[in-house]
């Protein structure tokens, strides 16, 4: 049993706490509402294969990782939680490395690799199906999330001195972001990029729409995405507990 704490400050967005087993299986899961939670904030979740008293989150016995998530619209202002994590048995004495048990942890750890490239490689070639500046749908377990996730994906392509623009209706949920990355999954430069708008940053029509403008280099106004110079990569748009379905966005050149 391991034991996780901690202390979640007022108006925190979202925590989620979630299982991965081998292969990157997605096990059980907690978010906020349903952790009980004192007057302070403070929390304690039991992890386990047998039911435990309080907040439990119950384990399959193949769990290679435990990920707690939370969300900010605005990382300057909003304070991180605060967390901890004990084993809850008898610790054992560090035992001597034993080259067989070297030989199979290697081993995992290659399969782990491939898993990742496999699943970014799948990732791409549905992508890569879909066509330039579609926005369609990826099936959640495929980007290593959390299953509070609704995602919609778009392989996007700029010319230059061209513009695309993305526009749509954000769906009522508890986060929304539209954010660039790499063919690899990684976002481009966000220290020196604007390359990420969550639902608190865009600025919206009278009819509750959005316009946000996609370009190779960074522009004054409202709701504008920098690519870092980079014409070619993915836009993900992502939706964390929404409400009923996600509506349908369109990515247009200009």
């Amino acid at each position: 049993v391991y034991r996780v704490s901690g202390r979640i400050p007022p108006g925190t967005l979202y925590v989620g706490i979630l299982l991965y087993g081998r292969g990157g299986r997605v096990g059980n899961r907690l978010t906020d509402n349903e952790l009980v939670i004192d007057d302070d904030g403070r929390f304690e979740v039991l992890i386990g294969t047998e039911q435990q008293p309080g907040n439990w989150l119950e384990a399959d016995g193949d769990e290679t990782l435990v990920m707690v998530r939370q969300y900010f619209t605005d990382r300057a202002a909003q304070q991180p939680i605060e967390l901890s994590i004990d084993f809850l048995g008898e610790q054992q004495p560090p035992v001597p490395l034993d080259g067989e048990r070297m030989a199979v942890q290697v081993a995992m750890a290659e399969r782990m690799l491939q898993a990742v490239f496999e699943r970014t490689l799948l990732a791409h070639k549905m992508a890569s199906n879909a066509g330039p500046n579609i926005v369609f749908r990826v099936p959640e377990d495929s980007l290593f999330p959390t299953p509070d996730n609704v995602y919609r994906v778009a392989r996007f392509r700029v010319g230059e001195g061209q513009r695309l623009v993305l526009s749509g209706k954000p769906p009522a949920a508890r986060y929304f972001s539209v954010t660039l990355y790499k063919r690899w999954l990684e976002s481009y430069d966000y220290l020196k990029h604007t390359i990420s708008l969550n639902h608190e940053q865009i600025v919206y029509e009278a009819d509750g729409s959005f316009r946000i403008t996609i370009a190779p280099q960074a522009a004054d106004g409202p709701n504008q995405l920098d690519t870092a110079g980079h014409l070619e990569g993915y836009l993900v748009i992502r939706a964390l507990l929404p409400e009923g379905d996600m509506p349908d966005f369109e990515l247009a050149a200009q």
